[in-house]
C-alpha cells in the first residue's frame, strides 16, 4: 500500500474544496452575464411611453410610466443584457436621456409591484446625420441637373430639395432611394444655392448639404468670324462666343462632310489654329458640345486660295473660294496695304501693271461676306525679270554665214520687250556704216550695195526702247562667215 507524502496530502486537503469554491462563483459569473432581463419571465411586465422609436443624434429621449401601480421605476438607457447591478439607472422623475452617437439601443425599465420585480424593454434607432453626397451639371437651357449617387452617405428613404435656398423656389420632396437624378429649369443665369437634406421616415430627420450651381441659359449663337490662311496647311479662325459655352469645331474638305476635328473651346473671342488642304477649300463651323442646346451651330465659313502668275512685266492675281462664301465685297492687299478693291462681285482676277523694280511684293486677298471674312495665304514674288532688265531679253548672233545654205544666211535680232522704237547701225573693221535699219523686223542678208561683203569682224550699235519705256543702247561684235 502506497501513502502520499504529507505535503501532498495537506495541499489536497485544503485547495480541493477551494477550487469547487471558485468554479461554483465562475459558473454564477457567467449566468450572470448571460442573463438579458428583456427576456426574462421571472420578471413581471412593466411599461413606459416613449414619443419616438427612432431618430437622429443628437437625440433626447423622454420616457414616461404606464404601469399603474409600479414603484421604484428607473430605467436604463443602453441596457446591453446582464444583470442590471452592473448599470446605473435613472429614475422615473428625471427619465431622459441624451444620445451623441448612432446606433442601436435598447431602454429598459425596472420597477416592483405588491413584491414582484417588473421590467419592460424597447429599442430606439439613433441614426447619423451625414451630408448627403449630390452632383450638380448644367445645361445650356437653364436646366441643371441634380444627381445622388450611390454612396455611404446616402442611405436615406427620401430626400428633400431646395432648389434655391433663401429664394422663392419651394422644396421639391423625392420620394426615391439613391441613385437617382432630378432636373429643375431656371429662367435666369443667377448663381444659386441648392440645398439637399436627406429624410428618414422613421423619425423625420437626416443630414443636409448645399452646392452653388450657376445656371447657363444660352441666348446667342457661337460666330466664326474671319479666317486667315497663315500657311499652306495651317489657317487662323477667329471664334465670337458671347455666351462662353463650350465649342466643337467641325470641318469639312471640298464637297465632303462635316466631322469633328477634335478641338473643343469654350474661350469668348478665341483665336484658334486650324488644318486646311492646300489643295482643295476647307470649310469650319463649330456646335455646342452640350445637347441641350439645339439649333445653336455657328455659320460656315471657308478659306481662299490665291495664285500669282508673272509675266514679262506685270503680275497675274487669281484667287478662289468655296460656292459657300458669296463676296460682297473684294479687296486685294499689296504689302499688307489695301491696294485694289475689286469692282464686279464675282471677279477672281486681278493684274498689277506696276510693280516695283528692285522692290518684291507680296499679295492677299480679303474677301467680306455676310457671314464672315475670309483672308487668303499671302504670295511673295520678286520683281518680273524684264522690269529691271533693261535689254529686254534680245539676241545678237555672234556669227553668221550669208553663203545661201538656209542656215543663218541673215543677221536676225530675236527677244522680247523691244516693241517701241528700235534702231540698229552696222559699221565694218574700219568704222564705216555698211547697214541700218529702225525695223526690227528688216533683217540684214551680208552685202553691200548689192555685192557679197567681205569676211571678217563687224560691229554693231542698236538704240530702242522695252515696254516700259525705258531707252538703252547695246554694242557689240559678230563674225561674217561664208
Amino acid at each position: 500500500m502506497h501513502t502520499l507524502p504529507v505535503p501532498q496530502m495537506y495541499w489536497l486537503k485544503h485547495t480541493v474544496p477551494l477550487f469547487w469554491v471558485l468554479l461554483l462563483l465562475g459558473q454564477r459569473y457567467l449566468i450572470a452575464q448571460n442573463t438579458n432581463v428583456c427576456t426574462d419571465n421571472t420578471y413581471g411586465l412593466g411599461g413606459f411611453f416613449a414619443p419616438i422609436t427612432a431618430g437622429c443624434v443628437p437625440l433626447t429621449l423622454n420616457v414616461a410610466n404606464t404601469a399603474q401601480g409600479a414603484t421604484n421605476v428607473r430605467y436604463v438607457f443602453d441596457y446591453k443584457g446582464g444583470s442590471p447591478s452592473a448599470y446605473t439607472p435613472v429614475t422615473d422623475s428625471s427619465a431622459a436621456f441624451k444620445y451623441l452617437k448612432a446606433g442601436s439601443y435598447v431602454v429598459l425599465q425596472l420597477a416592483e409591484r405588491d413584491g414582484k420585480k417588473l421590467r419592460e424593454c424597447r429599442t430606439i434607432t439613433v441614426r447619423d446625420t451625414l451630408p448627403p453626397v449630390f452632383s450638380l451639371s448644367t445645361c445650356g437651357n437653364g436646366s441643371v441637373k441634380l444627381t445622388v449617387p450611390r454612396s455611404a452617405n446616402n442611405t436615406y428613404d427620401t430626400y428633400g430639395v431646395n432648389w434655391n435656398f433663401g429664394g422663392a423656389e419651394n422644396v421639391e420632396v423625392i420620394s426615391k432611394i439613391a441613385p437617382f437624378s432630378q432636373t429643375y429649369t431656371y429662367q435666369n443665369a443667377v448663381p444659386k444655392v441648392v440645398e439637399v437634406q436627406g429624410i428618414y421616415r422613421i423619425g423625420q430627420c437626416g443630414g443636409r448639404a448645399r452646392r452653388v450651381v450657376v445656371p447657363k441659359i444660352v441666348t446667342q449663337k457661337p460666330r466664326l468670324e474671319q479666317i486667315t490662311t497663315i500657311s499652306g496647311l495651317t489657317a487662323e479662325i477667329v471664334i465670337d462666343n458671347p455666351d462662353e459655352i463650350e465649342l466643337l469645331l467641325l470641318r469639312k474638305v471640298g464637297a465632303g462632310v462635316f466631322e469633328s476635328t477634335g478641338s473643343v473651346t469654350r474661350i469668348e473671342n478665341r483665336r484658334i489654329r486650324v488644318l486646311i488642304d492646300s489643295t482643295d477649300f476647307a470649310c469650319f463651323k463649330v456646335q455646342p458640345t452640350d445637347s441641350c442646346v439645339v439649333g445653336f451651330e455657328s455659320n460656315v465659313i471657308c478659306n481662299a486660295v490665291l495664285s500669282v502668275d508673272q509675266r514679262e512685266t506685270t503680275n497675274d492675281l487669281v484667287w478662289a473660294t468655296a460656292p459657300e462664301m458669296v463676296p460682297t465685297k473684294t479687296t486685294v492687299l499689296l504689302n499688307q496695304n489695301d491696294w485694289l478693291v475689286v469692282a464686279e462681285q464675282n471677279q477672281t482676277t486681278a493684274t498689277d501693271q506696276d510693280p516695283s523694280c528692285g522692290l518684291g511684293s507680296c499679295y492677299r486677298v480679303r474677301i467680306e461676306t455676310p457671314t464672315g471674312t475670309v483672308v487668303s495665304n499671302e504670295v511673295c514674288v520678286l520683281p518680273p525679270p524684264l522690269l529691271c532688265n533693261t535689254l529686254g531679253s534680245m539676241y545678237v548672233p555672234t556669227v553668221f554665214s550669208p553663203n545661201g545654205d538656209g542656215t543663218n544666211d541673215v543677221l536676225l535680232i530675236m527677244g522680247t520687250g523691244l516693241n517701241k522704237t528700235f534702231k540698229m547701225s552696222i559699221f565694218n573693221s574700219w568704222g564705216v556704216p555698211v547697214f541700218s535699219t529702225t525695223l526690227r523686223a528688216q533683217v540684214w542678208d551680208g552685202r553691200l550695195e548689192g555685192q557679197p561683203a567681205p569676211v571678217g569682224t563687224y560691229s554693231y550699235t542698236i538704240e530702242a526702247q522695252n515696254q516700259t519705256g525705258q531707252a538703252f543702247r547695246k554694242n557689240g561684235y559678230f563674225i561674217l562667215i561664208r
